[in-house]
This record gives C-alpha cells, sequence and structure tokens, in this order.
C-alpha cells in the first residue's frame, strides 16, 4: 500500500471514530426519593422536570414505585423546576441544574397539608342588613392532587348572612361572594393551621344605567335591525346576565338596564362587519355616539393541489377556506373558492392517501388570492 493510500484509509478511519461523537445528543437525568415527613417511602408522586418551555402532560416525568424512587431521563442541560405532587400532601419544588452525562439526586420530603376554617358575615352595604343565600367561594382547599384546590370549596350563608367554610388549606386564599342583584366582591385571607380566619364582606348593591348609539353604514345611511348587545346586564350573579336590542329605522337603540362599569357593546347586523365597543357605563346614562358599519368585502382562493414526490396533479382534492366554503380540484388539480370574506382566512386541504395540510392567506377586496399545495404521500 503505498504513502497516499495509508493517509486516506487513516482519515477515513479517523472520522468514522469521530462521527458518532458529533451527533450523540447531550443528555442528563434527574433521580431521587420522595418520602414521608414520617421518613415513609410515598408511592405514586408524580415529578415533573420543567424548563419553562410549553410541555404539557406526562413528558419529562416519572411516577414513584413502591420504593417512593423516581428516574427522569434524557434531559437536555440546563435548569430545571423539578416538583413533585400527591394528593394529600403538599407539593414540593426544586431548581435542578441538569448537566450533560450526569445524574442528579434531588429528594423530596412531603409533610401533609394543614388545615384552618375561613367564616364570616355577608351584609349588604347600603342597608347594612344580612344577605341571606351568598355564595361564598374559597380558593385553595382541598389536599393536594394535580389541581390543588383549583376549585375551592364553598358555602351559602344563612338567614344572618353567616357562613363557614371548613378544610381550607392554610396559606394565602382568595374567599369570593357572589350575589345576584350585587356586585361581586374577592378577598385574600391568611389561613393558620387550626384556626378560624374572619373574612367578612359588604356587597354593594348593582347600579344600572341606559347605553344609547345610533349605527350607520360607511355611507351615513341608517342599518335598520342590526343587534346590539351587552354582556352585564339585567342583574349581575356569575354570568352577569346580557341586555339585547336592534336599532330601528332611524339606526337608533337603546340598551336598558346594563350594570355600571366598563362594558363592550357589540353591534352585528347582516351584510356588514361586526364591530365592539368599549364604554364605561354610569347610572346617569352613556351614549356612544354614531357607530359606522363597514359593509362586507369579498375576494377569492385558487390554486392547485399536486403530489409532492412525484409532481403530478391531484384530482378530487378537497379544499376548505374559512369564510368561504368547500370545493375540490379538476383534474389539472385546480381549485378556486369565491365570496370569501376579506380578511385573515385559513386554507385546508384534505386527499385520500395523502397527509392534509392547512396554510393561511390574505384576502383582499375583489382580489384573486393564490395558495398551492404539495401533498406529502402517506
Amino acid at each position: 500500500m503505498n504513502l497516499r493510500a495509508i493517509l486516506l484509509t487513516t482519515l477515513a478511519l479517523g472520522a468514522l471514530a469521530a462521527a458518532p461523537a458529533a451527533v450523540e445528543a447531550q443528555t442528563g437525568s434527574v433521580s431521587g426519593v420522595v418520602t414521608s415527613d414520617a421518613g415513609d417511602p410515598l408511592m405514586g408522586v408524580w415529578v415533573r422536570a420543567s424548563d419553562g418551555g410549553s410541555t404539557w402532560g406526562f413528558g419529562q416525568s416519572d411516577f414513584t414505585g413502591m420504593d417512593g424512587a423516581y428516574a427522569i431521563d434524557n434531559l437536555a442541560p440546563g435548569s430545571y423546576e423539578v416538583s413533585a405532587r400527591r394528593f394529600g400532601f403538599e407539593t414540593m419544588t426544586a431548581t435542578v441544574d441538569v448537566v450533560d452525562g450526569v445524574n442528579t439526586v434531588q429528594d423530596f420530603v412531603l409533610s401533609a397539608p394543614t388545615f384552618g376554617t375561613v367564616a364570616g358575615v355577608v351584609t349588604d352595604s347600603a342597608t347594612g342588613l344580612p344577605i341571606e343565600d351568598a355564595f361564598v367561594r374559597v380558593t385553595g382547599t382541598s389536599a393536594g392532587g394535580f389541581f390543588g384546590g383549583f376549585f375551592g370549596n364553598f358555602a351559602i350563608t344563612d338567614a344572618a348572612g353567616a357562613y363557614s367554610v371548613d378544610d381550607v388549606r392554610t396559606g394565602d386564599r382568595d374567599v369570593s361572594f357572589h350575589k345576584l342583584g350585587y356586585f361581586s366582591q374577592t378577598v385574600v385571607v391568611t389561613v393558620a393551621d387550626g384556626v378560624t380566619t374572619t373574612a367578612d364582606a359588604a356587597l354593594d348593591p348593582l347600579t344600572f344605567g341606559t347605553v344609547t348609539g345610533i349605527v350607520v353604514d360607511g355611507l351615513g345611511v341608517p342599518v335598520d335591525g342590526a343587534f346590539v348587545f351587552t354582556r352585564g346586564g339585567g342583574g349581575g350573579g356569575f354570568l352577569g346576565g346580557w341586555s339585547v336590542t336592534t336599532t330601528d329605522a332611524t339606526g337608533a337603540f337603546s340598551l336598558e338596564d346594563v350594570v355600571t362599569g366598563e362594558r363592550d357593546i357589540r353591534i352585528f347586523a347582516s351584510g356588514f362587519f361586526s364591530e365592539t365597543v368599549t364604554a364605561t357605563v354610569v347610572e346617569a346614562g352613556t351614549d356612544l355616539g354614531t357607530i359606522v358599519l363597514g359593509a362586507l368585502t369579498y375576494g377569492s382562493v385558487s390554486g392547485t393541489v399536486s403530489d409532492s414526490v412525484t409532481g403530478l396533479a391531484i384530482d378530487g382534492a378537497w379544499v376548505r377556506v374559512s369564510h368561504g366554503g368547500w370545493t375540490q380540484t379538476d383534474r389539472m388539480g385546480m381549485y378556486t373558492v369565491t365570496d370569501v370574506l376579506t380578511g385573515t382566512r385559513n386554507v385546508r386541504v384534505f386527499a385520500q392517501n395523502y397527509v392534509h395540510q392547512l396554510t393561511t392567506v390574505d384576502v383582499t377586496d375583489g382580489a384573486a388570492t393564490t395558495a398551492d399545495f404539495a401533498l406529502v404521500p402517506r
């Protein structure tokens, strides 16, 4: 073998030896044992490592076994927030730095939660009289679990306006008060172990105002029969109620009994783009003045659908354009969807034995927009 052949062979062997290291993913791991504050291993604890991304579900996590042990592998190097959760215990969290090729040990000791009671009296702020049947909700109750007491516990006030919510986990808790005909109220209390924390509320009776205005088109012509509505009318409660009316022949409207405060007033009319006006409703009445609705405008979307491998046209593919409708491609793979409402629209394509595709296009008034697709065979 000559010198040139020896050099080439040496270089090739060196490249092969170096190749795996170049492509090998750099990962580390976190493992440990979860025990109770009594020193017993805890089974079924959900341990999750989060790097602050949007990963949901059970990815980058593990459940402890009978020995309380867990292990989370294939973690990219970096800082992670590792949390340990199990129903009936307080959640614990630790910050762990994951290093390439290293297993980092992070143990957890979970303690059983402590509880207190929240109680108080709900009255009318105007009269000072007790409010019966008010709904009181305390968040952060229950003993752990995935939701950590998110849905909370609740009570209904009696004839004296009194309530009591037991088994509230210690710590800062939101206490919200609701009653039809009153503005809702929320206070924050600190609950201590075995202690009754007082949280009273004096609810303000709802006040109402009237919202008026005139709806016209782009030429200033009154729009008759436009729907005008807002949430927050007719009496409070959880949903706040709705106030709905329509414009008359002069384009005028009047929304009655709208709860005071900041409200979104929405206007809809056939053949026009909808409008939303944000207004502060006061008892003396709120006039929105003249509201102009723009007439609907349309364009079209057309294009071709082909096979990404062969380049051949796909006949009979289904094409759907949002705010436009459905159509199918012809033998040349061509399609056209007319009367598409102007704006940013989604275009989806489906064909048998192909992966469907989605794209977004901007449709302008009276113009044809092109959207071509090359579908990948399944």
